[in-house]
């Protein structure tokens, strides 16, 4: 049995380990997440529905990535240690019909929708520097509202859990109070998304859809490195690229795409 740990309540960072879980049950080899015990990580723990089991304990193993320090992205250094690294490191979880079939219903009066993402969980707690410094600033994703409006979508603000602080958009669509599998369905379904470094986009790219991301600059004092962060092109292997990072500072593509 193979105990994959988390040490925190991230969405981006359980999803980090999913592209492991996948390689592990193609080879399979029986694996079990373990997590703390508390509200945020079990909300979190639905993205391993249909993958493996989850354990809620008071002290997680140490996560592989931080016990391997291959100069790569978090996802690629869980299956390095694991001798895996031939599998695909874009992170994956397990949609079933019956959530794509809600999350259409749902969205089916939401003409041509795109979503949008303007917070991260941390940017409201002013003693949190690195949340607030990953998050773009509230103009440039107004800016983004306005224009795909003009373009004529339905820009869909979605977010989970209970949060009661977020950032005002003004024309766009408020979705709150979904389940992190119903966000996910909903990404699923719209296929598109622009959004900050937060966990939503890394939920999108689960499944299936098309992130553009607004980045800072890389930044060793806030522990923002691309290295460990960013899906670069050359992680993406076999597959067709589905991310772009944009600074948002310069306004400039990160990478060469081809």
């Amino acid at each position: 049995m193979i105990k994959l740990g988390l040490n925190g309540g991230s969405l981006g960072d359980a999803l980090f380990l999913t592209p492991a879980i996948h390689a592990l049950n193609d080879k399979k080899q029986e694996v079990i997440v373990q997590m703390y015990d508390d509200s945020q990580c079990r909300a979190i723990s639905t993205v391993f529905d249909g993958l493996c089991p989850v354990e809620f304990v008071s002290n997680p193993s140490k996560p592989l990535y931080h016990i391997n320090q291959d100069k790569t992205h978090y996802t690629q250094r869980v299956l390095n240690e694991l001798g895996l690294s031939e599998y695909s490191c874009i992170p994956k979880i397990s949609l079933d019909q019956k959530d794509i079939d809600w999350a259409r219903e749902y969205l089916k009066d939401y003409k041509n929708p795109l979503a949008i993402v303007a917070d991260n969980s941390g940017n409201f707690d002013p003693s949190n520097h690195r949340a607030k410094y990953v998050c773009p600033r509230q103009s440039l994703i107004q800016q983004q509202v306005y224009d795909w409006t003009k373009e004529g979508f339905t820009v869909l603000y979605l977010i989970s859990g209970n949060r009661k602080k977020f950032t005002q958009l003004y024309g766009s669509v408020l979705i709150a109070g979904l389940t992190i599998r119903q966000l996910a369905a909903c990404y699923h379904v719209i296929g598109r998304l622009i959004s900050g470094d937060t966990g939503n986009y890394h939920i999108a790219l689960s499944v299936g859809a098309i992130a553009l991301v607004l980045s800072p600059d890389e930044s060793i004092k806030m522990g923002y490195l691309y290295d460990e962060l960013h899906y670069k092109p050359e992680l993406w292997k076999n597959e067709p690229i589905r991310c772009r990072y944009i600074n948002y500072n310069t306004g400039e593509l990160i990478y060469k795409y081809d």
